[in-house]
């Protein structure tokens, strides 16, 4: 019964892996990425916003062991990100 149980689990972890590659199966899916944030209308809010979107796609990036370079940065009044592009080298950084 272990032994079953312990194939089972096996086979649904090469399944997910399986299932992600077949998602990402666009020439483009393993390639990095350009991304581009910018806070627009609604002031410190939306910078607000824009900065918690900077740090949680470098924090994914990094956890993924992508590289992370900042192209290009502007700050608002108050020190959030008002306008910000990454540059993330790494497969599936774009997918």
């Amino acid at each position: 019964m272990q032994e079953a149980q312990t194939n089972l689990s096996q086979l649904q972890q090469e399944l997910e892996i399986v299932e992600i590659q077949q998602l990402l199966s666009s020439p483009y899916d393993q390639k990095g990425v350009f991304l581009a944030i910018t806070a627009e209308v609604g002031g410190i809010d939306s910078q607000d916003w824009a900065t918690m979107l900077l740090r949680l796609y470098h924090r994914w990036a990094v956890d993924h062991n992508h590289k992370v370079y900042l192209v290009q940065e502007s700050a608002g009044d108050l020190g959030e990100v008002k306008h910000t592009i990454l540059e993330i080298i790494g497969r599936y950084a774009y997918g």
